[in-house]
């Protein structure tokens, strides 16, 4: 065990569950051009609670290919929930969903950790409370690099579960930053240029009825994706 760090092994699942239903929060995004690790610092988790979940949705992009990296949640080894991972000539990149029970404190460092220096990165962090699992209920991802055109792309969420909270995220590496639109009823909570050429967001809903759950971002633009992917998960 590596001292500081507390294996999220042990917080797979909170201590005691109650009956209320998840709620989901958007807390924090941030990019960069170039680095080995992304750091948010003392982002605000909200209250502490032994169901509390933070979700860490992150991508890194590079020339080489970009292995899986870790997570940190203030010092709490966070889960690799879902990752799509690109690698063709040029560009490789890895969009991953981090998971951990944080049940202690009103803020937390984020640390995510790659393998080697990116060429740009980016992470958005959520907050839900009153969450069963670390382990989404289900996800979703699409590959977008490689495709030659944007317009609207869509993953969809099967067996969505009632009173879930959904997150869906989107990166793009193109000859220009694209916009990226989400449509109703997922709120567009991160908007944002990680680098030149580079744009992240993420949208999030409360999703009440079960069912399949279809995430849809379009981008703006008619020119071939050099780099990027949509990933998406739900948790009750």
């Amino acid at each position: 065990m590596i001292p500081g760090i507390i294996p999220n092994a042990l917080l797979l699942s909170p201590p005691a569950l109650g009956t209320s239903p998840v709620v989901g929060t958007y807390r924090s995004q941030l990019g960069q051009a170039a680095g080995a690790s992304l750091t948010l610092s003392n982002v605000d988790i909200g209250t502490a609670s032994a169901n509390r979940l933070v979700v860490v949705v992150a991508m890194g992009l590079s020339t080489a290919l970009v292995a899986n990296p870790t997570c940190t949640i203030g010092g709490i080894a966070a889960t690799l929930v879902a990752n799509q991972q690109n690698a063709l000539s040029g560009t490789s990149d890895n969009t991953c969903i981090f998971a951990a029970f944080v049940p202690t404190g009103a803020t937390a460092t984020v640390v995510v950790s790659f393998s080697a220096s990116m060429n740009r990165s980016h992470g958005s962090v959520y907050t839900i409370d009153n969450a069963k699992s670390v382990t989404p209920d289900t996800t979703a991802k699409l590959a977008l690099k490689g495709q030659s055109s944007g317009g609207a792309k869509s993953i969809t969420l099967n067996g969505v579960l009632a009173n879930s909270f959904a997150i869906g995220y989107c990166h793009t590496y193109t000859s220009s930053a694209l916009t990226h639109t989400w449509s109703a009823p997922y709120v567009t909570d991160v908007n944002a240029i990680a680098n030149a050429n580079s744009r992240c967001s993420s949208a999030s809903n409360a999703e009440v009825a079960a069912g399949n759950k279809t995430l849809t971002c379009t981008l703006s633009s008619t020119t071939a994706i050099n780099g990027g992917a949509m990933i998406g998960a739900s948790w009750s």
